[in-house]
C-alpha cells in the first residue's frame, strides 16, 4: 500500500508538473489565498484530492489500482465532455430564450438535446460501475458508491461555507 500511495504521489506531482507549472509557479495578487485563485485550479486541486481519498479508502493493490484509474480516467473524461455539451446546450437554450421571438422548434431541439445528453450522462455512469466490478470486491465497490456521494456533499458544504465568508465579509 505504501508503494500504491508513492506511485500515486508520483502521478500528482507529474501532473501538476506537466499540466500546469508555469501556473503553478504564479501566485495570485491575493497573497496566495485559494479563495481567490481560478474556478479552474480550484476544480483541478478538487479533483486531485478527490483521486487520492478515493484510491485510499478503496485500498487497491498496485495492480487493482492501474486497471481501476484506466477505468476511472475514461469514465471522467467521458463526464467531463458531457458536461460541457451541457454547458453549450444551455447557452443556446438561454440564448434563444433571450429572443425578441423564440423559435419554439429550436426550442423544443434544445430540451431534446438536454434530455439525451442526460440519458448519456447516466449511461457513462452504468457503464462505470458495471466496469468498476470487474475490478473491485463488493464492498470496495460500496465504499466507491459511498465516497462518491459523501465527497460530492462535503464540497458543496465547503461551497456553502466559502460564499458565506464572502458574503460576510
Amino acid at each position: 500500500m505504501f508503494r500504491l500511495k508513492y506511485l500515486i504521489l508520483i502521478f500528482v506531482i507529474s501532473f501538476t508538473w506537466i499540466s500546469g507549472n508555469e501556473l503553478l509557479a504564479q501566485r495570485p495578487p491575493h497573497g496566495g489565498d485559494w479563495r481567490f485563485q481560478s474556478g479552474q485550479e480550484i476544480r483541478e486541486r478538487i479533483e486531485q484530492m478527490r483521486m487520492w481519498k478515493l484510491l485510499e479508502v478503496l485500498d487497491l493493490s498496485d495492480e487493482e489500482a492501474e486497471k481501476f484509474l484506466s477505468i476511472f480516467n475514461a469514465f471522467q473524461k467521458e463526464q467531463k465532455e458531457l458536461e460541457q455539451r451541457k454547458r453549450e446546450i444551455l447557452k443556446e437554450l438561454e440564448d434563444e430564450l433571450s429572443e425578441e421571438k423564440v423559435d419554439l422548434k429550436k426550442v423544443q431541439s434544445s430540451l431534446d438535446d438536454l434530455e439525451e445528453n442526460r440519458i448519456l450522462f447516466e449511461n457513462n455512469r452504468v457503464s462505470f460501475l458495471s466496469k468498476a466490478k470487474e475490478v473491485l470486491s463488493l464492498e470496495q465497490q460500496a465504499r466507491l458508491v459511498l465516497f462518491e456521494e459523501r465527497f460530492a456533499e462535503r464540497v458543496k458544504d465547503m461551497i456553502r461555507k466559502v460564499r458565506r465568508g464572502k458574503m460576510e465579509g
